[in-house]
């Protein structure tokens, strides 16, 4: 399971001779955690990455195969980490460079008697310093987060000291928030293709407390949230395309109050239907991007020439 491979004292298993336990730097290597294979029961017990040392070329790497993917929609005959896990994540990230790539995330909380935070994915409070996390073709649930009145339930909750921030083709289902971010002093944050649905408060939560900090949104698709995109503070340099909201939140005005018809939404398949006028062919060409550049969506499936907005291409 994922924490075995993640936490003291395996961390990832790799020989690390002289050096200390988790230092990727000294070994010079990637830990690639491989989830392969079929599931037929989930994980269920929440990871923390912590204690590691990395670097822009020594990162962690969580990854599915082909076998163990998801498509597109929650599969039960795959990989899925789910439970709870109070004032903490299914999924921590307390290191600077980590990258999260195809999971199936469920969080089970059904009672917040007493408060507490809950969140799929969570990267609170690192360490000062440079990093990267990139998240992304991930499928994010809650069994009932979006009707939660604590602010921290979160799909993605991420805060200070994340100084670099790539989060594409995730779909995040029933979260209270579902993207929750703060960017500090210097942060450069790039959300491009993602799908927020049914947020009891907001679908994407933005504070801007920083100084020199760069906001770039790109194809995000929300709906059926309270308030769909929400803005505390100003991005010192940012860039807003083709964001599409279901109310009048959007920071695009042509993309607001559109309603975006789904394969089978009452089942969780976001996929988008053929008769679809909204999102379809109406998203931002991004393949030369130079913060976040991609040319697939959740499934694997090409994008081009054509992009469509949200975390699936038609």
């Amino acid at each position: 399971f994922l924490n075995q491979w993640a936490d003291e004292p395996n961390f990832g298993g790799i020989p690390y001779g002289t050096c200390s336990l988790g230092d990727l730097n000294c070994v010079d290597k990637i830990a690639v955690a491989k989830i392969d294979g079929a599931w037929t029961s989930p994980d269920t017990t929440a990871v923390t990455i912590d204690g590691w040392i990395t670097s822009v070329d020594n990162y962690i790497k969580i990854y599915t195969t082909p076998t163990a993917r998801h498509d597109g929609k929650w599969n039960t005959s795959k990989y899925r980490l789910q439970g709870s896990n109070k004032y903490h994540g299914m999924l921590n990230i307390y290191e600077h460079f980590v990258r999260v790539d195809g999971l199936q995330i469920r969080d089970t909380t059904i009672s917040f008697t007493g408060g507490g935070s809950f969140a799929a994915i969570s990267s609170y409070n690192l360490p000062s310093g440079d990093s990267d996390i990139q998240i992304s073709n991930n499928f994010l649930i809650s069994n009932n987060g979006s009707t939660s009145n604590h602010e921290y339930n979160g799909g993605f909750s991420g805060s200070v000291n994340v100084a670099q921030l790539k989060m594409w083709n995730n779909i995040i289902v029933n979260f209270w928030r579902g993207i929750y971010i703060y960017l500090s002093s210097g942060a450069n944050y790039s959300i491009y293709n993602n799908t927020v649905i049914n947020s009891g408060d907001m679908g994407m939560s933005v504070s801007l407390y920083g100084a020199n900090d760069t906001l770039h949104l790109k194809n995000n698709l929300i709906q059926g949230s309270a308030s769909n995109y929400h803005f505390n503070g100003t991005a010192t340099t940012a860039d807003y395309f083709n964001n599409l909201s279901q109310d009048a939140t959007s920071p695009n005005a042509s993309y607001r109050n559109k309603t975006v018809i789904f394969v089978d939404a009452v089942n969780n398949d976001f996929h988008l239907s053929s008769s679809d006028t909204s999102a379809k062919d109406t998203g931002k060409t991004i393949l030369a991007d130079p913060d976040l550049s991609f040319n697939d969506d959740i499934d694997g499936q090409a994008r081009e020439p054509v992009w469509d907005i949200g975390a699936d291409a038609l």
